[in-house]
Protein backbone atom coordinates (compact mmCIF):
# COMPACT_ATOMS: atom_id res chain seq x y z
CA UNK A 1 0.00 0.00 0.00
CA UNK A 2 1.56 3.33 -0.99
CA UNK A 3 2.21 6.02 1.60
CA UNK A 4 0.64 9.47 1.04
CA UNK A 5 2.29 12.83 1.56
CA UNK A 6 1.37 16.39 0.60
CA UNK A 7 2.04 16.99 -3.07
CA UNK A 8 4.10 20.14 -3.59
CA UNK A 9 1.99 22.87 -5.19
CA UNK A 10 2.86 26.55 -5.53
CA UNK A 11 1.39 28.92 -2.93
CA UNK A 12 -0.46 30.68 -5.73
CA UNK A 13 -2.78 27.64 -5.95
CA UNK A 14 -4.40 28.60 -2.64
CA UNK A 15 -4.27 27.94 1.06
CA UNK A 16 -3.77 24.31 1.99
CA UNK A 17 -5.17 22.49 4.98
CA UNK A 18 -2.47 20.88 7.11
CA UNK A 19 -1.74 17.45 5.65
CA UNK A 20 -2.05 14.54 8.05
CA UNK A 21 -2.59 10.84 7.51
CA UNK A 22 -6.04 11.28 9.06
CA UNK A 23 -7.21 13.79 6.43
CA UNK A 24 -5.23 12.30 3.53
CA UNK A 25 -7.19 10.86 0.61
CA UNK A 26 -7.74 7.11 0.67
CA UNK A 27 -5.69 5.13 -1.86
CA UNK A 28 -8.39 2.45 -2.16
CA UNK A 29 -10.69 4.96 -3.88
CA UNK A 30 -8.06 5.79 -6.50
CA UNK A 31 -7.18 2.13 -6.92
CA UNK A 32 -10.84 1.33 -7.59
CA UNK A 33 -10.79 3.93 -10.38
CA UNK A 34 -7.65 2.34 -11.82
CA UNK A 35 -9.34 -1.07 -11.80
CA UNK A 36 -12.57 0.17 -13.41
CA UNK A 37 -11.16 2.51 -16.06
CA UNK A 38 -11.59 1.47 -19.68
CA UNK A 39 -8.93 3.68 -21.27
CA UNK A 40 -5.48 4.64 -20.02
CA UNK A 41 -2.73 6.85 -21.41
CA UNK A 42 0.89 5.68 -21.56
CA UNK A 43 3.65 8.29 -21.79
CA UNK A 44 7.30 7.61 -22.47
CA UNK A 45 10.30 9.30 -23.98
CA UNK A 46 12.38 7.62 -26.65
CA UNK A 47 15.10 8.76 -29.03
CA UNK A 48 12.49 10.69 -31.04
CA UNK A 49 11.20 12.58 -28.00
CA UNK A 50 8.03 12.34 -25.91
CA UNK A 51 5.33 9.88 -26.92
CA UNK A 52 1.83 9.32 -25.53
CA UNK A 53 -0.74 6.79 -26.60
CA UNK A 54 -4.06 5.44 -25.32
CA UNK A 55 -4.20 1.76 -24.38
CA UNK A 56 -6.51 -0.77 -22.81
CA UNK A 57 -5.14 -2.53 -19.77
CA UNK A 58 -5.77 -3.87 -16.29
CA UNK A 59 -4.71 -2.75 -12.83
CA UNK A 60 -3.78 -6.01 -11.10
CA UNK A 61 -2.11 -6.47 -7.73
CA UNK A 62 -0.76 -2.92 -7.62
CA UNK A 63 0.68 -2.84 -11.13
CA UNK A 64 -0.60 -1.82 -14.56
CA UNK A 65 -0.56 -4.46 -17.31
CA UNK A 66 -1.19 -3.86 -21.01
CA UNK A 67 -0.39 -5.25 -24.43
CA UNK A 68 0.69 -3.59 -27.63
CA UNK A 69 2.21 -4.49 -30.96
CA UNK A 70 5.97 -4.93 -30.40
CA UNK A 71 6.60 -2.90 -33.56
CA UNK A 72 4.58 0.10 -32.33
CA UNK A 73 6.48 3.09 -31.00
CA UNK A 74 5.47 2.31 -27.41
CA UNK A 75 6.32 -1.38 -27.94
CA UNK A 76 9.78 -0.53 -29.25
CA UNK A 77 10.30 2.17 -26.61
CA UNK A 78 9.49 -0.15 -23.72
CA UNK A 79 11.01 -3.37 -25.10
CA UNK A 80 14.09 -3.08 -22.92
CA UNK A 81 12.17 -1.69 -19.94
CA UNK A 82 12.44 1.87 -18.81
CA UNK A 83 10.64 4.75 -17.19
CA UNK A 84 7.13 5.69 -18.23
CA UNK A 85 3.85 7.07 -16.92
CA UNK A 86 0.29 5.88 -17.03
CA UNK A 87 -2.76 7.97 -16.24
CA UNK A 88 -6.51 7.97 -16.67
CA UNK A 89 -8.45 10.20 -19.03
CA UNK A 90 -10.13 12.35 -16.40
CA UNK A 91 -8.91 15.78 -15.34
CA UNK A 92 -11.58 15.81 -12.61
CA UNK A 93 -10.27 12.77 -10.73
CA UNK A 94 -6.57 12.69 -11.54
CA UNK A 95 -4.36 9.64 -11.13
CA UNK A 96 -0.86 9.82 -12.63
CA UNK A 97 1.57 6.97 -12.01
CA UNK A 98 5.29 7.17 -12.74
CA UNK A 99 7.10 3.88 -12.79
CA UNK A 100 9.20 1.32 -14.58
CA UNK A 101 8.03 -0.83 -17.45
CA UNK A 102 9.20 -4.35 -18.05
CA UNK A 103 8.07 -7.26 -20.20
CA UNK A 104 5.40 -9.16 -18.27
CA UNK A 105 6.86 -12.09 -16.32
CA UNK A 106 5.54 -15.49 -17.49
CA UNK A 107 3.81 -16.22 -14.15
CA UNK A 108 1.54 -13.16 -14.63
CA UNK A 109 0.47 -13.92 -18.22
CA UNK A 110 -2.54 -16.09 -17.33
CA UNK A 111 -3.93 -13.68 -14.68
CA UNK A 112 -3.48 -10.80 -17.16
CA UNK A 113 -5.16 -12.66 -20.04
CA UNK A 114 -8.11 -13.67 -17.81
CA UNK A 115 -8.54 -10.16 -16.37
CA UNK A 116 -8.27 -8.56 -19.81
CA UNK A 117 -10.87 -10.94 -21.26
CA UNK A 118 -13.30 -10.29 -18.36
CA UNK A 119 -12.89 -6.54 -18.80
CA UNK A 120 -12.89 -6.13 -22.59
CA UNK A 121 -14.21 -9.43 -24.00
CA UNK A 122 -11.00 -9.80 -26.01
CA UNK A 123 -8.86 -12.90 -25.66
CA UNK A 124 -5.14 -12.22 -26.04
CA UNK A 125 -2.99 -15.02 -27.39
CA UNK A 126 0.34 -14.81 -25.52
CA UNK A 127 2.05 -16.77 -28.31
CA UNK A 128 0.98 -14.23 -30.94
CA UNK A 129 4.10 -12.45 -32.17
CA UNK A 130 1.96 -9.31 -32.68
CA UNK A 131 1.52 -8.93 -28.90
CA UNK A 132 4.06 -7.55 -26.45
CA UNK A 133 2.76 -7.53 -22.88
CA UNK A 134 4.19 -5.11 -20.32
CA UNK A 135 3.91 -4.45 -16.62
CA UNK A 136 4.36 -0.96 -15.18
CA UNK A 137 5.60 -1.08 -11.62
CA UNK A 138 4.67 2.14 -9.80
CA UNK A 139 7.34 4.20 -8.06
CA UNK A 140 5.22 7.28 -7.29
CA UNK A 141 1.69 8.46 -8.01
CA UNK A 142 0.05 11.88 -7.99
CA UNK A 143 -3.67 12.15 -7.29
CA UNK A 144 -6.27 14.81 -6.71
CA UNK A 145 -9.94 15.50 -7.13
CA UNK A 146 -10.35 18.78 -9.03
CA UNK A 147 -13.30 20.11 -7.03
CA UNK A 148 -11.27 19.75 -3.81
CA UNK A 149 -7.63 19.71 -4.94
CA UNK A 150 -6.33 21.78 -2.00
CA UNK A 151 -7.36 18.97 0.32
CA UNK A 152 -6.94 15.94 -1.94
CA UNK A 153 -3.65 16.65 -3.79
CA UNK A 154 -1.32 13.88 -2.69
CA UNK A 155 1.92 12.23 -3.70
CA UNK A 156 2.07 8.50 -3.07
CA UNK A 157 5.34 6.61 -2.59
CA UNK A 158 5.28 2.90 -3.44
Amino acid sequence: MPEPERMHLPESYGEFEPFTLENAPVWDEFERSLEQARNYWIALCDRYGPHTAPVWGVWLDGTFLFSTDPGSRKGRGLAGGGQCSVHLESADEVIIIHGWAEPLPDELRDPFIESYFRKYGVLIDPLDAAQAIFRIIPAVAFTWVEEDYLRTAARWKF
